[in-house]
């Protein structure tokens, strides 16, 4: 294996570590308070981001975030196209 195969391969086993101990830790004792909730999110459908959210400034930085990640993405596509 090449090392971009090992590192893929140990992100994937600490990812699934992370979530088998969060499954047997025990939930943390939180206090009852009523807190404000916003909500939001991101469907990346091919090319075309999708952005939606209760909050204004909080679907601003989703629609900052998820640019951000395309322009990654189609960076790396570029730099596998080209032999990288």
């Amino acid at each position: 294996m090449n090392e971009l195969q090992t590192l893929g391969l140990v992100v994937l086993c600490a990812g699934v570590l992370l979530v088998i101990l969060s499954l047997l830790l025990p939930p943390r004792a939180e206090r009852r308070e009523v807190r404000e909730t916003s909500v939001g999110g991101i469907i990346l459908i091919g090319p075309i981001p999708i952005v939606f959210g209760r909050n204004l400034t909080r679907g601003m930085l989703l629609l900052l975030m998820v640019t951000g990640l395309v322009m990654v993405i189609t960076l790396l596509a570029l730099y596998a196209f080209w032999g990288g």
